[in-house]
């Protein structure tokens, strides 16, 4: 890991990790890539997250409610309990994962994310 230094047109000096390969080990923060997604009006449906380029995401339940989530229609599920977040690998997109309801009630909620990368 090396340590780069550089000064922005601004004026202030900024740092970045890279590895033997030149790459940066920081990950990029784009402010348009956080997204709520709500869950089917069907509770048993799954819904794909909103699409957007990433490397991986933070998915936040504050619904009142626990979420499943899996990565593909064949994937294993998971709970995320209410008020609990979880950071999760995406290949290349956040739509990659899908959530629904764990109780599968009709009543649907909105599950926040924030893709970084």
């Amino acid at each position: 890991m090396t340590l780069l230094e550089g000064v922005t047109p601004e004026g202030t000096t900024k740092a970045i990790r890279v590895n033997s390969e030149g790459r940066s080990l920081n990950p990029v923060v784009s402010l348009i890539s956080t997204g709520p997604t709500q869950t089917a009006s069907l509770g048993t449906d799954w819904t794909a997250l909103a699409a957007g380029a990433c490397s991986q995401i933070t998915l936040q339940n504050v619904t009142g409610a626990t979420i499943s989530y899996r990565l593909g229609e064949a994937a294993t599920e998971f709970d995320l309990p209410t008020n609990s977040s979880v950071l999760l690998p995406c290949l290349a997109n956040s739509s990659e994962w899908q959530i629904r309801r764990k109780d599968t009630s009709n009543t649907r909620v909105t599950v926040q994310f924030l893709r970084v990368g």
